[in-house]
């Protein structure tokens, strides 16, 4: 079987691409976990960012409550503002909460379409990019440059198995933020079994990829 994904994908290669990994789609399930996960600075700082923002609510809608009643001590007002801001949370969670059991109700509808795709793809790790191509379709290569994205992610289980994601170069808004180039896709590696594997692969060639470029820069005149 990795041979002959590994014939389907050398017509597409670059006269000095190498190919360093194939696969398809494996049957695991389960949790999986973000990776590289954020740091405890990185989640502490995302609190006190929320916290902040919550007081600064709860500061705004006491101050213009307070002014509408002014008999009203300052600690009523922000209490006033306190429970508007805790209604607003309320219900923007309720709305948040309803979305996702709407993505959950598409998702089990579409499941069976999406699990006819996996079944149909096959992927491909280069020393230049990342590849996905349904083997029913002729010619319906996916791909992710190393030129293109930042580094990759991944969602991993405890086996190891899970998705070796390869995303937008970019900031907050990546799709908007980065270079749009034909590679310069979203591509996901899905229910790989090896994954965590794929991923070490990944990184090592994307700074393999990034130490050549800089070093062609340097011996540029």
């Amino acid at each position: 079987m990795a041979l002959l994904d590994k014939a389907l994908f050398e017509p597409y290669l670059e006269p000095s691409e190498q190919i360093l990994w194939v696969g398809r789609p494996g049957g695991s399930k389960g949790s999986m976990r973000r990776v590289p996960e954020k740091s405890k600075k990185e989640r502490r700082a995302e609190a006190a960012g929320y916290v902040i923002l919550i007081v600064i609510l709860i500061g705004a809608y006491g101050t213009e409550v307070g002014s509408k009643h002014h008999d009203w001590s300052w600690s009523r007002s922000f209490l006033a503002g306190a429970v508007t801001v805790g209604l607003m949370l309320v219900a923007m969670m309720a709305l948040l909460f309803s979305m996702k059991l709407v993505l959950i109700a598409g998702r089990f509808a579409l499941s069976p379409f999406h699990r006819q795709a996996l079944n149909d793809s096959s992927y491909a790790l280069t020393d230049l990019r990342a590849m996905a191509l349904r083997r029913s379709q002729s010619g319906a290569l996916r791909m992710s440059s190393y030129d293109s994205v930042n580094k990759p992610r991944a969602m991993l289980r405890e086996d190891g198995s899970g998705n070796v994601i390869f995303g937008y170069k970019g900031g907050l808004f990546p799709r908007w933020g980065g270079r749009r180039t034909p590679n310069a896709s979203c591509l996901v590696l899905e229910n790989i079994d090896d994954a965590a594997a794929v991923y070490r692969l990944a990184q090592a060639a994307l700074e393999e990829r990034a130490l050549l470029k800089a070093q062609l820069m340097d011996a540029a005149p």
